[in-house]
């Protein structure tokens, strides 16, 4: 099985690891969101959602609703604007050296406001840029606004975050090497890897590229996830907490 090696790496953890799961994207592809949602719910773990600002509207009634109904399961953050390509070379990317500090600080702080209106206390002072990609100026942007947190992957440029933390995601569920996926062996190694070191895991899911079998397969890690006596998964912002004791 695809999750054995990972059970055995937890059974020898020394210290009770921590995971959480972050989900892009959601105001698009509702129908596969609230059905990857009804998984975590059946495995009662948390799940964070990336929220596009943009995407958000009257339509998203029942997201609004689930936020609020499913026990505190479920957490919402601020994924960019409007999730659009703004780079004109390069590689993709919302919040980027083609803006300026100007146009960023709209964007953001106009996202921060929609979000707040839908979601009100529920949404956390946390930024996921798309892409994973960002600037300088988007951290000094999250930082006058008063955001807590940026979060995208654990790869590109440093940046210098001063007030603002940082929580990485470290496994990318469709992550490809040589532009090939990998299979679900190698994310059962890479998850193992994270483990063993010692690490935070932090699982980036796109719910709107899942199908039955990739919600099966979820299944299967939550089912283990949720009762390994050594796992904790929890929502980002308590690991933040935990993680701002410990420094």
């Amino acid at each position: 099985m695809w999750l054995d090696n990972l059970n055995q790496a937890l059974d020898k953890a020394v210290k009770p690891i921590r995971f959480f799961f972050r989900d892009d994207d959601a105001g698009w592809a509702n129908k596969q969101l609230f059905e990857l949602l009804d998984c975590f719910s059946k495995y009662n773990v948390p799940i964070d959602l990336a929220v596009i600002p943009q995407a958000i509207n009257y339509k998203n009634k029942e997201l609004c609703n689930r936020v609020r109904q499913n026990n505190g399961l479920i957490g919402v953050h601020q994924h960019g604007f409007r999730h659009n390509n703004h780079q004109l070379d390069g590689r993709k990317c919302e919040f980027g050296s083609d803006r300026t500090y100007t146009q960023q600080h709209l964007d953001i702080f106009t996202g921060q406001k929609i979000l707040l209106d839908y979601f009100d206390e529920q949404s956390e002072l946390i930024f996921t840029p798309p892409w994973n990609r960002c600037n300088q100026d988007t951290v000094n942007v999250l930082i006058d606004l008063g955001f807590s947190t940026l979060s995208k992957d654990n790869t590109g440029k440093p940046l210098d975050c001063q007030t603002l933390r940082q929580l990485p995601v470290n496994v990318d569920w469709f992550k490809k090497c040589q532009g090939i996926r990998m299979s679900q062996t190698q994310l059962g190694q890479l998850i193992e890897q994270v483990v063993t070191n010692g690490e935070v895991v932090g699982i980036m899911l796109h719910h709107e590229i899942m199908d039955q079998q990739e919600r099966y397969t979820i299944c299967e890690l939550l089912e283990l996830l949720s009762s390994h006596p050594r796992v904790k998964c929890e929502h980002m912002k308590k690991i933040l907490r935990v993680i701002t004791v410990k420094n």
